[in-house]
C-alpha cells in the first residue's frame, strides 16, 4: 500500500464531482433494493446483473457534464524515474519519500504539506504557484542537509507482534541460518541476483553493495501493540531518487502553470492512499 497522487484535466470540475457522487447514491440504493437486507455474496448472478444494467441504463441516461482526462507524462529531466508528470507516490515504508523527508527535514516536510492537503482530502485544487514555491523550498532545504550530513536514513527494528517469540531464532548461529538460507534462495533465482526485502524473519539486503549501517541504536517504538522496544538503525542511502522526485514535483507544477489559461479547466489531483 502507499500514497498515490494523480493528476486529471477537468472542466466543469463542481459539476462532475456532484453529478459523480449523484450517480454513486443511485448505483447504491439500486444495490440496497435488490439485497433488502440480503448480503452481496448471496445474490444470484442473474440479480447482480439485473442490478448492473439498471446502473447502465441510468448512466446513459444521465451522462455527466464536462470532461476529465488523466495526466500522465515521463519526466523530461528523468525519464526513467517512477514519478512523472501528473503521478506522484509515497509507499507507507521506511523508504517512501514522505518518510524520508519527514525524518529528515520535520514533520510537516512532505507531499502533504507541498499540496497543503489534509488526510481526508481526496480532489485537491492546489495553488500551483504556491506548491511550485513549497516544493523548490523543500528542494533546497533537502539539497542542504544531504551536504551537511550525508544521506543518512533510520529504520525501526522491533518484534513481529504476531509472531511467537520462540519462533524467532535464539541464538547468533540460528540467526545465521536463517541468513544463508535465505541468501542461497536469493542468489538462486534465475537472474541470478539477490534483491531487498523484509519478510517475517527480518530485513534483508542482497542487491548491489549491500547495507551500509553507519550506527545502532536501543530505543522505543509507539505501535498499534503500544509502546515496546527497538533498534533504530542509520544507514547510508541513495540521494539522487529522492531529489529527482522532488523535481519531478516541481515539474509538474510548472507543466500546469504552463497550460493556456482557461476559467473552463482546472487541474485537479486525485490524492488517494
Amino acid at each position: 500500500m502507499g500514497l498515490d497522487v494523480y493528476l486529471y484535466k477537468y472542466t466543469q470540475f463542481a459539476e462532475r464531482i456532484a453529478a459523480e457522487q449523484a450517480r454513486e447514491e443511485r448505483h447504491e440504493a439500486n444495490w440496497q433494493a435488490m439485497q433488502n437486507g440480503r448480503k452481496y455474496e448471496d445474490l444470484s448472478e442473474s440479480e447482480k446483473e439485473s442490478v448492473r444494467a439498471k446502473n447502465e441504463a441510468e448512466d446513459a441516461a444521465n451522462p455527466l457534464p464536462g470532461t476529465t482526462e488523466k495526466i500522465e507524462i515521463p519526466s523530461a529531466k528523468h525519464p526513467e524515474h517512477y514519478f512523472k508528470v501528473g503521478y506522484l507516490r509515497s509507499s507507507y515504508n521506511d523508504s517512501g519519500i514522505n518518510n524520508i523527508l519527514r525524518n529528515l527535514l520535520g514533520k510537516d516536510k512532505d507531499l502533504h504539506s507541498i499540496f497543503d492537503v489534509t488526510r481526508e482530502d481526496y480532489h485537491v485544487r492546489p495553488d500551483w504557484q504556491t506548491a511550485k514555491d513549497k516544493a523548490l523550498a523543500l528542494l533546497v532545504e533537502f539539497n542542504r542537509h544531504v551536504e551537511e550530513n550525508g544521506f543518512m536514513c533510520v529504520m525501526d527494528v522491533t518484534h513481529n507482534a504476531f509472531i511467537d517469540p520462540r519462533q524467532t531464532p535464539g541464538s547468533e548461529k540460528e540467526a545465521l541460518d536463517i541468513f544463508a538460507r535465505l541468501r542461497r534462495e536469493q542468489m538462486g533465482r534465475r537472474d541470478g541476483e539477490g534483491g531487498n526485502f523484509s519478510n517475517r524473519d527480518g530485513h534483508f539486503f542482497f542487491s548491489g553493495d549491500g547495507f551500509k549501517v553507519r550506527a545502532l541504536l536501543p530505543g522505543r517504538y509507539k505501535s498499534f501493540a503500544g509502546e515496546q522496544l527497538a533498534t533504530y538503525v542509520v544507514y547510508e542511502g541513495e540521494a539522487d531518487w529522492y531529489r529527482q522526485a522532488l523535481e519531478i514535483t516541481i515539474e509538474m507544477c510548472d507543466w500546469v502553470l504552463s497550460q493556456p489559461a482557461d476559467p473552463a479547466v482546472e487541474y485537479v489531483l486525485h490524492w488517494s492512499g
